[in-house]
């Protein structure tokens, strides 16, 4: 039987196609491995080593064998690999379903970059900038708003530094302004200082239609004096409120009067049974207040302040001012995009 030649070079051909096909397919499945590259935004896995640039000692490990050998074994520890969020510059979080991924320092964030899954290397040295800052020291200054409770920053300058404490000194000088209340911008001046105390007074920029009670707004005016200033509540007759002096109180109220001093309501009770009580219509408070510019802070209040000190290049870390070295293995790449 005979073939046409082109039958023959089609069959040929078939088979070829079909034997690397196969090869492909076989190669993909079971020696392939996908090149896993470390890049900004992944989550990853690391075994690593951290060594002072110093002097060579390593201060930390998840090695168990490593931390036993070199003296820094831990019982309660748990010994496995460190789960890394390789995060944008603008963003802390990890991503929904890797929320034990941590982000760490830039310096070794730069270095596993461009690493690949199973590689081995030596990051740094990784200088203090880029590690754990500098340590707090004698005459550091910063900014901080702790001890206003969050509504503006004031500069700080540090006086004396221990393990389990610190003391800080408020740097205000005569004049200032502060922004305390925050219906009267600028209103509080510095009007005396000394080494340890700050006098502060405070001149009221508008007296009438402000909201104290947000159950009563603009309905409050201001009078003062050198000494005092008195907030006059105004609320108006007839209308009905809640307790704007007890937020646990569920019942609700009717303004019935107005007298100088009280403010006299009606509510009536489970029973339907209706009672009359009065409030305060005035509160009053110094104008005049002073207070110490010495801090004596206790180690525990240090992450408070962590945040504030970092924007300048500080930490209260035990790593703080060291160059570091880390011996890093990837272990695992999760590509998220």
């Amino acid at each position: 039987m005979k073939f046409e030649k082109s039958f023959i070079i089609s069959l040929v051909l078939l088979i070829v196609i079909a034997t690397s096909v196969t090869a492909s397919f076989l190669y993909f499945k079971y020696i392939y491995k996908e090149e896993r590259i470390v890049e900004i935004g992944d989550c990853i896995e690391i075994e690593y080593v951290g060594r002072y640039a110093s002097n060579n000692t390593v201060f930390d490990t998840n090695n168990v064998t490593i931390a036993k050998e070199e003296g820094l074994y831990d019982e309660n520890r748990t010994y496995e690999p460190l789960k890394v969020y390789i995060n944008p510059d603008d963003k802390k979080i990890p991503p929904e379903g890797y929320e034990d991924y941590r982000t760490i320092i830039e310096g070794l964030k730069e270095g596993l970059i461009g690493m690949k899954e199973g590689e081995s290397k030596t990051i740094g040295p990784i200088p203090p900038e880029k590690a754990y800052g500098k340590p707090v020291t004698v005459n550091t200054t910063f900014n901080t708003s702790l001890f206003t409770f969050g509504r503006f920053q004031q500069e700080f300058k540090v006086l004396k530094v221990a393990k389990d404490y610190l003391v800080l000194r408020w740097e205000v000088k005569l004049g200032m302004n502060f922004t305390i209340f925050p219906f009267w911008e600028n209103g509080t001046t510095v009007s005396k200082v000394n080494d340890t105390m700050v006098w502060l007074i405070t001149t009221p920029t508008q007296t009438e239609n402000l909201t104290i009670f947000e159950e009563w707004p603009n309905l409050t005016t201001v009078v003062y004096n050198e000494t005092n200033i008195t907030f006059i509540q105004n609320p108006k007759v007839g209308t009905n409120t809640t307790n704007p002096f007890n937020p646990a109180d569920q019942n609700f109220y009717k303004i019935i009067n107005l007298t100088d001093k009280k403010i006299i309501v009606s509510y009536k009770d489970q029973n339907g049974t209706t009672h009359t009580t009065e409030w305060n219509r005035t509160i009053s408070m110094a104008r005049v207040v002073n207070q110490t510019r010495i801090y004596n802070l206790s180690s525990m209040f240090f992450p408070y302040l962590e945040n504030d000190i970092s924007s300048y290049g500080f930490s209260f870390n035990k790593l703080a001012g060291e160059a570091l070295y880390y011996d890093v293995k990837i272990l695992k790449v999760h590509k998220l995009s």
